[in-house]
């Protein structure tokens, strides 16, 4: 089954990139974003052009750093909203940081877990910050910065550790770093996944699952982008990951748990921006007029041929 995804272009960058999609706000939340954590930068800004599904000159993708971290967002209209089944963790050196961090994202947001000293961390809190995205603070020094993490609930509830070995079977350089289950005796069934770590070509990720009633699942507010070398890194995670999921345009697979995914050529990235417009726009609409991305049919698009 086939259907298209966002009402905008997916956002291209090489390696694995969390993007996140909004209605129109794209701007103003990553300059937010930008004023609100260290080491941040906003790198470039694109416009969409004739022809998008959006208004010509509007804002269509976001390239920036967090903690000297890449990020991407787009406006792709009002269709996928933010859940917390997608959070970003932040991990921060001191609780000092951690409260550093939480301050500006509350303003004006929702405390899902109040900040606070937990078991597991002696300062934490889950937002949903004033745009709908889900942050989880945490001080735990010598981590990856942020890292996506994907919480499996409802239809999706006891596929986790099923998801977590698919994806580090289709991904090269790619491992289990630790699994903790429940115990007995809690909220959660024993032996469910409350919380798996593990790395994509390098890439941190965590995953965590509950069988309690929420009234949200995945969307694609918040997707993982692949940057692929060629195509043939391309088609095997494209096939890899759609595989019982479906494929959506432009280069949007849902998996067969419900995550959603951008897989694109790093070429793409490079073309888009090319500061002649009109090849970059070339490039745009023979984009979009694609399912699975071809990097011989982008080239030929920038080239004229």
């Amino acid at each position: 089954m086939t259907r298209r995804g966002a009402n905008c272009i997916l956002v291209l960058m090489p390696t694995i990139k969390p993007c996140l999609t909004f209605d129109h706000q794209a701007e103003e939340a990553i300059r937010f974003y930008v004023s609100a954590f260290r080491d941040a930068e906003l790198i470039n800004i694109t416009h969409c052009g004739p022809g998008e599904p959006r208004p010509a000159g509007t804002v269509r993708t976001v390239r920036f750093t967090l903690f000297g971290q890449e990020m991407m967002a787009l406006n792709g209209g009002p269709s996928f909203a933010f859940t917390p089944a997608v959070s970003l963790f932040v991990h921060c050196e001191t609780p000092a940081e951690v409260d550093s961090v939480w301050e500006p994202l509350a303003d004006g947001g929702t405390a899902l877990m109040p900040l606070d000293e937990y078991p597991w961390a002696s300062r934490f809190g889950w937002i949903q910050d004033r745009f709908g995205v889900s942050w989880q603070v945490v001080a735990a020094a010598g981590r990856q910065r942020i890292v996506p993490g994907l919480l499996f609930v409802g239809e999706h509830y006891g596929q986790a550790e099923e998801a977590v070995n698919r994806y580090v079977s289709l991904f090269p350089n790619s491992g289990i770093v630790e699994v903790r289950r429940f115990a007995e005796g809690g909220m959660e069934p024993a032996g469910g996944i409350e919380q798996a770590r593990f790395a994509l070509d390098g890439y941190e990720l965590s995953m965590t699952e509950s069988s309690l009633d929420h009234r949200f699942t995945f969307s694609q507010g918040i997707s993982l982008y692949v940057g692929c070398a060629g195509q043939d890194e391309l088609d095997h995670l494209w096939d890899g990951l759609g595989s019982g999921g479906t494929l959506q345009h432009g280069g949007w697979v849902v998996d067969r748990f419900g995550v959603p995914w951008q897989v694109a050529p790093e070429r793409a990235w490079e073309m888009i921006n090319d500061p002649d417009p009109a090849r970059s726009q070339r490039v745009v609409n023979a984009l979009l007029g694609m399912q699975k991305l071809d990097v011989a049919t982008l080239e030929r698009a920038y080239a004229r041929e």
